[in-house]
């Protein structure tokens, strides 16, 4: 009972999408060399079957405990992957050389009069992380939701062992925060399972001050999407 509440918290989350970005246009897509950033497709959804297979990346993308049993690990995948479907337009694709390597989850939400935006990234395939997609990929994403969106704050937060994580967000400017204002007036209930979160935040001030200019990143305006043959 405990798992569906906090499930239904997090679907909640996600579908508590506002005015901000109209989730039935195309994410626009972004290029910064050979990597690009563009809207995922309905054929994709099985590629996250395939890497959520591998537990340690599971516990990773939802921040479980290390000792979190496979089987509820198994669970968490499968609500996860069943509601996919219905959220799709909230994520957006990263692509190296137009192969699918990850994704980026982001929603947006207006509280108390500040445009509030979060973020989940996940690098799928093993050989292509730790070599820098991952931070260059979210730099894209904020260009969109700062410049595109309006957003003033953007949150996200990853399991305290996960210091290459911490490591990445800090130098993009994110700070530590105790708490997430996207989630206030939200149930999200507490879950045994959970590792200890540690939460960020990046303002569109820090942002610009953190990042300079970034002009080497282009908009695809009206990109094509290859189709999977």
């Amino acid at each position: 009972m405990l798992l569906k509440k906090c499930w239904n918290s997090f679907v909640k989350i996600i579908l508590e999408n506002v005015a901000l970005h109209d989730v039935n246009a195309p994410f626009p897509g972004y290029a910064d060399g050979n990597l690009t950033l563009r809207a995922l497709r309905q054929d994709e959804i099985n590629d996250f079957v395939v890497w959520l297979r591998d537990p340690e990346l599971a516990r990773y993308t939802f921040g479980l405990k290390p000792q979190a049993g496979e089987a509820y690990v198994q669970t968490v995948v499968d609500n996860y992957v069943a509601n996919l479907e219905r959220v799709l337009n909230n994520y957006a694709a990263i692509c190296t050389d137009e192969k699918l390597i990850g994704s980026i989850f982001f929603n947006t939400r207006n509280v108390s009069g500040q445009r509030l935006a979060i973020v989940g990234i996940v690098i799928g395939l093993s050989q292509e992380r730790r070599r820098g997609y991952g931070a260059r990929s979210l730099q894209m994403m904020l260009k969109f939701l700062f410049e595109e969106l309006s957003c003033d704050f953007v949150e996200l937060d990853t399991a305290n062992y996960n210091i290459a994580a911490q490591r990445t967000y800090e130098k993009l400017g994110f700070q530590r925060c105790q708490s997430q204002w996207i989630y206030e007036g939200l149930d999200v209930f507490p879950n045994a399972n959970m590792a200890p979160p540690i939460y960020y935040r990046l303002s569109s001030q820090q942002w610009r001050e953190s990042n300079g200019p970034t002009d080497y990143i282009s908009r695809l305006d009206g990109c094509q999407l290859p189709s999977r043959q």
